[in-house]
């Protein structure tokens, strides 16, 4: 992963980070800083296409380096429980 790549995925990471224990399972609800950050997300995922396959692409990194797997449906309802439509997709791990 090249310099601006790593800092382009740290600034998601920040973003995302709040949504780990949902989507992982270890909570039932999203919270209000989880459902902020993928608003964020969305934003940056509709500025180009090319947004949307690094989000993506970051958030598999991610989950690869730091060995998580996440719930499926929790991924699915994500959309409904932050009342939004998710521009980028998320992997939805091993479980």
């Amino acid at each position: 992963m090249a310099a601006g790549e790593y800092n382009y995925c740290s600034r998601l990471f920040r973003d995302f980070l709040p949504c780990l224990r949902y989507v992982g399972g270890l909570s039932q609800d999203p919270t209000r800083n989880c459902c902020q950050g993928i608003r964020k997300l969305n934003g940056r995922a509709k500025l180009n296409r090319e947004g949307r396959k690094k989000i993506c692409q970051c958030i598999e990194d991610m989950t690869y380096v730091m060995n998580l797997a996440f719930v499926a449906s929790h991924v699915v309802s994500l959309q409904d429980k932050c009342n939004l439509h998710l521009s980028f997709p998320i992997s939805k791990g091993q479980r």
